[in-house]
C-alpha cells in the first residue's frame, strides 16, 4: 500500500496530507482499527478481520472472529492481536492458509473480557496492556497470565504509549 494517511468509515480511504482521498477496495465496512503490518494493511470492522491487498480485501476472519475493536502488531503467530467484544486473539494460518484463532480471555469476567484496544509494552513485547469494559488488565503472553491494572471499575476505549507513560481514556 502507498504511503499516506489511512481512515476508516464507512470503508477505507487513503490519503495524503495535502491530497484527496480515494477509497481503498469496494468494501464499506465500518472500520473500528487499521494496522498497518508486515503482509499488508489489516483492518478490524464490524463483522471481523481483514487484509486489504490493493483494492481486494481478504478474510482474515473465521466463524469465532466477530466485532474487532483494536488491532497490534506482536511477534506471535500471524502477527497480530485483536481486541474483540469477546475477548483478544492471535491467529496462526492453518493448513489451508486460513488464519484460526485462540482466544486469550476466557478466564476473565464478562467485563474484563469485553476488550476494546490493545497496546504491546514497548519495553517487552510479550506484554500486552488492553483496555476493557473494567479498566486496563495486562496480559503476559510468554505465560499466559492476566493482571489486573489500578485503573479498574471504569471502561477504557482508548490506550497509548506516548511520551514515556501509557494513557488511557
Amino acid at each position: 500500500m502507498e504511503s499516506g494517511w489511512l481512515v476508516g468509515a464507512s470503508g477505507l480511504f487513503r490519503g495524503t496530507h495535502n491530497g484527496g482521498w480515494a477509497k481503498a477496495g469496494p468494501a464499506s465496512f465500518p472500520s473500528n482499527a487499521i494496522l498497518c503490518h508486515k503482509s499488508g494493511v489489516v483492518v478490524g470492522v464490524e463483522g471481523g478481520l481483514w487484509e486489504v491487498r490493493g483494492e481486494r480485501w481478504v478474510q482474515w476472519h473465521d466463524e469465532t472472529m466477530t466485532l474487532v475493536l483494536g488491532l497490534a502488531s506482536v511477534d506471535v503467530g500471524i502477527g497480530v492481536v485483536v481486541a474483540s467484544a469477546y475477548g483478544i486473539a492471535t491467529g496462526s494460518m492453518d493448513e489451508n492458509s486460513v488464519p484460526r484463532w485462540q482466544w486469550h480471555s476466557d478466564a476473565l469476567k464478562v467485563n474484563a473480557r469485553y476488550s476494546n484496544v490493545v497496546v504491546v509494552d514497548p519495553e517487552d513485547g510479550e506484554r500486552w496492556l488492553v483496555g476493557t469494559e473494567a479498566g486496563v488488565w495486562v496480559y503476559e503472553s510468554g505465560n499466559a497470565t492476566w493482571t489486573a491494572s489500578s485503573l479498574v471499575d471504569c471502561p477504557v476505549r482508548s490506550l497509548r504509549w506516548a511520551r514515556g507513560s501509557f494513557w488511557a481514556g
